[in-house]
């Protein structure tokens, strides 16, 4: 299965949440056109976060056998296309999707997996990491609209949408084309690395706010990539804390010192999150 999944909760704004809806819509019209294809496709509205988890939850045996997918957002703005990469940058998904940019002549913005986003952060996650590329038109997060009440009907644009539209037609075209789903992984060689912790949660993103660890106002950040704050850092060790990847590995992947980790990670462990694996 490929998985399709856009969310539903956020009231009053056009890009950011009704383009993704809509183009999902008429992507699933468009799919039961097409002749009989490779894989099938798991289509999903949720409200995001929550949602998706829930979703999880209740199909997790289903779920762990997907391999990639898509995360439909923010696709009607008039800005510059771009795509968000898969956590595995190296998965053929991210390939395909660059291949029908540049078989459609359009320059985009190609922006690295991060721990903040949409709904990718849930299906990526230890417990299923799917693969799951998001498509733009004016991501989140970038255009000065983005979370206000200019962000209306005003602001996207229909053409966009089908634009969006005929993108994601095609990289699942492509996708059926060639079989490309199964790329086996490499685990690290860590066996004489004694800082090699476990994520004691692994499916989804831990609920922070119940172990004191969320900020208490809502809006509270504006994710910079690049710049890791204390937030930054318990996600990216919560994510990636799956027993084959130590805290020296982690460090040099994010071009932190491992220092920064120290704190984090003794507090992590003694609320429970965290597990020591190594010797």
């Amino acid at each position: 299965e490929i998985l399709i999944s856009t969310y539903i909760c956020h009231p009053s704004l056009a890009n950011d949440n009704l383009s993704g809806a809509v183009m999902t819509a008429f992507l699933a019209r468009e799919l039961l056109k097409q002749p009989k294809s490779r894989y099938s496709y798991r289509i999903i509205w949720v409200p995001e976060t929550i949602g998706s988890i829930a979703y999880c939850a209740l199909n997790e045996q289903v779920m762990k056998k997907i391999s990639t997918g898509l995360v439909v957002t923010t696709v009607g703005g008039p800005g510059q296309f771009g795509y968000k990469q898969s956590y595995n940058k190296d998965h053929p998904i991210n390939a395909a999707v660059e291949e029908v940019f540049r078989e459609e002549g359009l320059s985009y913005i190609t922006y690295p997996f991060d721990i903040h986003g949409s709904d990718e952060r849930q299906y990526s996650s230890q417990g299923f990491r799917i693969n799951a590329v998001s498509i733009t038109k004016d991501k989140y997060y970038e255009y000065p609209y983005y979370h206000t009440s200019l962000d209306n009907l005003n602001y996207v644009e229909g053409i966009s949408i089908e634009k969006s539209l005929k993108l994601h037609v095609k990289v699942l075209k492509n996708i059926n084309n060639t079989q490309i789903l199964a790329v086996p992984s490499t685990p690290s060689s860590i066996s004489d690395d004694p800082l090699i912790y476990i994520n004691r949660y692994p499916n989804c993103e831990v609920m922070l706010s119940k172990y004191d660890l969320y900020p208490k106002k809502g809006g509270e950040q504006l994710p910079q990539i690049g710049e890791y704050d204390k937030l930054d850092l318990i996600l990216w060790l919560l994510f990636w804390c799956d027993g084959e990847h130590s805290l020296k590995q982690l460090a040099k992947k994010l071009g932190v010192q491992i220092e920064s980790f120290e704190n984090i990670v003794s507090c992590l462990v003694e609320k429970g999150l965290l597990q020591q694996i190594g010797r």
